[in-house]
């Protein structure tokens, strides 16, 4: 998964209402609570585990549109299937071993209260369930998510409140089963005390890794075992991590300057230096390769890329779909060396797109979504070679929807 600017209006608020709570990739608002945690300790060190069916202990709502608004219909050339959730935005997406999508984003279906969005989609594209990973009604968003190797959800969830001082945010990292129960949490703090987690990447066996902002707004990485507890955590000066694999090697991008791969101990095995103009994406398989993508400059092709384990670069595709408009916003790699890009174009209106990239870096396929217009902002790619796109859909006059289109 990976964090994208925001286009709606209403997200645009919300990070500018908190900008003081973390980037605009994890906003979050008011719930109109009074903060009373001792800033001089903190449960952030001690993962809990519960049993209840979500965070509030209620039952999760399986309801996925609560407004009654009929669905626009999503046209995309090739999808086995496409999906309009309901109003909001989908800014990440995983695919789990069943064949499942699992989209992560804001609900717009509250005017008053934007909700965090996970929502599961069966292999045919209905939605199963929805997972109440915030607090309904409340001022929540999810900054980052994915699914272990047991199909276990997890996410980054940032709820808002209110203090005597002003606006304030609390992080909590959460744990979901494949029906949507809660089944571990681990409280990251506050905002006011220090780290501002905004993404999180998930390995296979569970552990996971969150990025952060310290209040010098640099950069701080943190890998959790299964159990939450820190395994190692390193500080940079800009180092956003966008995936993590089996070996728990991971990959991340060193600002908009370059892509660097970082061990199972958090130490750098390479550091390469990779000009991406837009904020880019990259993953990493269970063999150590890494895929980025981006745009080296302002108006130039887009670029695909993949490295081996040891940093030589094996392949690079420059290419330019519409015009030099096109945006990349996310990519993925599977196992069999298969790459995934998705992204928009701006060509009358904004377009979706997913492409299929095989293991020498040729374009074998090429998807638009040209009906309504849309934005691509990530992409997961299956063992089995099954593409999964999630964005957003505009509508005029009307709310933005929640999408998945799926490529067989």
């Amino acid at each position: 998964m990976t964090s994208t600017d925001r286009s709606d209006a209403l997200a645009l608020l919300v990070a500018v209402a908190l900008t003081a709570c973390g980037p605009a990739s994890g906003d979050t608002a008011s719930d109109g609570e009074t903060d009373t945690t001792d800033t001089d300790t903190t449960a952030a060190d001690t993962p809990t585990t519960t049993t209840s069916d979500d965070p509030t202990g209620e039952p999760g709502d399986t309801d996925t549109d609560t407004t009654g608004e009929a669905p626009p219909q999503l046209a995309c050339a090739g999808a086995s299937w496409a999906t309009a959730v309901e109003p909001g935005e989908f800014l990440g997406v995983a695919a789990d071993s069943r064949g499942h999508a699992i989209g992560f984003g804001t609900s717009q279906t509250s005017l008053t209260f934007p909700d965090a969005l996970i929502v599961d989609l069966a292999p045919d594209g209905a939605p199963t369930h929805r997972i109440d990973a915030g607090v309904p009604g409340e001022y929540d968003s999810v900054g980052g998510g994915g699914v272990d190797g047991d199909d276990n959800v997890y996410a980054l969830v940032n709820e808002g409140f209110t203090t005597d001082d002003g606006l304030d945010a609390r992080f909590w990292l959460r744990k979901f089963d494949t029906g949507g129960a809660l089944i571990g949490e681990l409280d990251l703090g506050t905002a006011s005390q220090g780290l501002r987690p905004y993404d999180l990447a998930v390995a296979p066996d569970g552990s996971v890794v969150v990025t952060s902002l310290d209040p010098a707004d640099h950069d701080v990485v943190t890998r959790r075992g299964p159990d939450f507890a820190v395994l190692w955590e390193v500080q940079a000066a800009a180092l956003h991590v966008d995936a993590v694999n089996a070996a728990g090697a991971s990959v991340a991008l060193r600002g908009r300057d370059g892509v660097v791969k970082l061990g199972a101990d958090g130490q750098t095995e390479w550091d390469i230096d990779w000009p991406l103009w837009n904020p880019g994406a990259a993953d990493i398989d269970d063999l150590g390769r890494v895929v980025v993508a981006g745009t080296a400059e302002d108006g130039a092709p887009l670029t695909v890329a993949r490295f081996d384990g040891d940093g030589t670069l094996a392949w690079e595709t420059k290419f330019t779909l519409r015009n030099q408009y096109d945006t990349i916003s996310d990519v993925a790699i599977n196992s069999a060396g298969t790459v995934a890009v998705a992204g928009y174009t701006q060509t009358d209106g904004w377009k979706a797109f997913a492409l299929r990239l095989d293991a020498a870096g040729e374009i074998v396929e090429q998807h638009h979504c040209d009906e309504p217009e849309s934005r691509g902002e990530a992409i997961a790619l299956d063992e089995a070679g099954r593409m999964f796109l999630a964005g957003i859909l505009f509508q005029d006059g009307s709310e933005n929807w929640a999408y998945v289109a799926a490529f067989e």
